[in-house]
């Protein structure tokens, strides 16, 4: 997405969130509360981090994105 300049929602839960670039092309969302379970398939406390992303959270992510576009869109055609 990033190479194609396509704008980017990233859902992150157990990754460091530095580990990602987004050149400014994107955001990165995550849990309310930092998940313990790092680098792992199967979390030892039983959480799904990934689980506690609401879609309205989502959502609100994805129409900030859209917004971002049309700006972009906007600036060019000046």
């Amino acid at each position: 997405a990033i190479g194609a300049r396509t704008p980017l929602v990233l859902l992150n839960n157990i990754f460091n969130r530095y580990e990602f670039e987004l050149y400014g092309r994107g955001e990165i969302v995550e849990p309310p509360t930092p998940c313990d379970c790092y680098y792992s398939g199967v979390c030892r406390t039983g959480r799904k981090c990934i689980n506690e992303i609401s879609p309205g959270t989502v959502f609100e992510a994805v129409l900030r994105s859209l917004k971002a576009v049309d700006r972009a869109e906007d600036s060019e055609h000046v």
